[in-house]
């Protein structure tokens, strides 16, 4: 064997290496933290939980948001009769929520009814229902009663409804849909 074999290595060389290692290692590190931020940031700008700040989000649909048809109608008491100008309104939600207000027409209510709407948990509910009186059912709804103050239902008017879901933690959605006016609630 030659005695440069035999020599042990520099301890220069060694040390050399072990630096290349670190920075291979940081510069590696510097990557993957990179990566992680910037999948964050795609995340936080593309995401649809209703907060609609991302570039790209859009409003959902009702067939997203809402499990069925919303479901409004006249809500007097009597059958047929229009006479106390308020309608009934409801919706049930695809997931929980901790409120839903409706504008229908230009006015605005919540749909938080106790009778009306389903149970909580956890401070949400799926079911919301609520009322609107004065809800301007010949002037603004464009109802065409008969004598008596009496609508059977005919011409029935389909206003666009916007409802504004509110999940919690400031995470809101807002949905636009028309809702077919039925002569009857409940």
């Amino acid at each position: 064997m030659s005695p440069a074999l035999l020599r042990p290595p520099e301890a220069g060389v060694i040390e050399e290496a072990r630096v290349r290692q670190r920075r291979q290692r940081g510069a590696a590190a510097l990557i993957a933290l990179a990566l992680i931020v910037g999948s964050l940031a795609f995340y936080v700008a593309t995401r649809h939980d209703g907060s609609h700040r991302g570039t790209g989000a859009t409003a959902p649909t009702a067939g997203q948001a809402f499990a069925t048809t919303p479901y409004m109608g006249v809500a007097c008491g009597v059958p047929n009769w229009i006479g106390c100008d308020r309608v009934g309104l409801s919706v049930t939600l695809r997931r929980p929520a901790r409120s839903v207000n409706a504008t229908v027409a230009g006015s605005s209510f919540a749909l938080r009814d106790p009778r009306w709407s389903g149970p909580t948990h956890d401070g949400r509910r799926r079911t919301f229902a609520g009322f609107l009186q004065p809800a301007g059912l010949v002037g603004r709804l464009g109802v065409k009663p008969l004598p008596g103050q009496r609508w059977l239902g005919a011409g029935t008017p389909e206003p666009l409804v916007t409802f504004t879901i509110a999940y919690g933690s400031a995470r809101r959605e807002t949905v636009r849909a028309r809702v077919p006016l039925m002569a009857g609630w409940g």
